[in-house]
């Protein structure tokens, strides 16, 4: 039953640092091997294949993880040509309801204000009672230590997880919004239920439940109408008072 194969070009020694990134990998996960071309070695057939595997319904690129994690390269640049995976899971949008003038929101960040993230409340506080419900059984969930088993195999954009606030500490909602090519194995993602982002590495990730995709993304960015800076940006002053609204 064993088929000799290959993914590694003949012109480039694999590491050890990238044989044991491949074994991390696969682990012991039924993994699809796509073969691409067939040549001889040493009078036997070698199959030159990709490798990829599914987590969290996204089929995972071995290459693209050993790229990312700087353990191999590939020809034309590295991290602008990982490809995304064909399909995904995401987060459902509730966009503001333009036919009705007013809502009921809590400011949830404020960058300037001009630029800040409001929750819809929902009939009754629905919303925001499901959302605070949410956060405390986030934390039980990945603040067990068994949660190392929860983490994120490869950070593509637009993969949905948990990540830690860099201020509280606490878990929320995110996507990946940027693999960042500066700095090895550091992201960028978006708190989808705040829209505060910031850059974490990427091993902080968390893979994130179904029962937590549910509650569509919660902020929605707004603008004051109105406003004009003074002195040509927000000042620390007003963005504070807008906070403390």
């Amino acid at each position: 039953m064993l088929i000799l194969c290959s993914f590694w070009s003949s012109e480039h020694d694999c590491s050890e640092d990238a044989a044991r990134g491949l074994r991390q990998f696969c682990g012991r996960d039924v993994c699809k091997a796509t073969v691409l071309a067939a040549r001889d070695c040493m009078g036997k057939n070698l199959m030159i294949v990709t490798i990829s595997k599914e987590e969290d319904q996204a089929d995972i690129s071995l290459l693209d993880y050993l790229v990312f994690r700087s353990l191999a390269s590939m020809e034309g640049g590295d991290l602008d040509r990982i490809c995304l995976p064909t399909s995904c899971r995401s987060f459902l949008y509730l966009p503001l309801d333009r036919t009705v003038k007013e809502h009921l929101v809590k400011v949830a960040y404020v960058d300037t204000p001009e630029q800040m993230y409001v929750n819809l409340v929902g009939e009754n506080h629905s919303y925001i009672k499901y959302m605070e419900n949410m956060m405390e059984e986030m934390q039980e969930e990945y603040g067990r230590h068994e949660a190392d088993v929860q983490k994120v195999l490869f950070p593509y954009v637009g993969l949905v997880c948990a990540a830690q606030h860099v201020e509280d500490g606490k878990y929320h909602r995110a996507q990946v919004t940027e693999l960042l090519q500066e700095e090895r194995m550091m992201v960028r993602v978006v708190l989808v239920d705040i829209g505060f982002c910031q850059v974490v590495h990427s091993s902080s990730l968390r893979r994130i439940c179904d029962k937590f995709l549910v509650l569509p993304a919660m902020a929605i960015r707004v603008t004051m109408a109105g406003v004009r800076p003074v002195g040509g940006g927000g000042s620390d002053e007003g963005i504070k008072y807008v906070k403390e609204i």
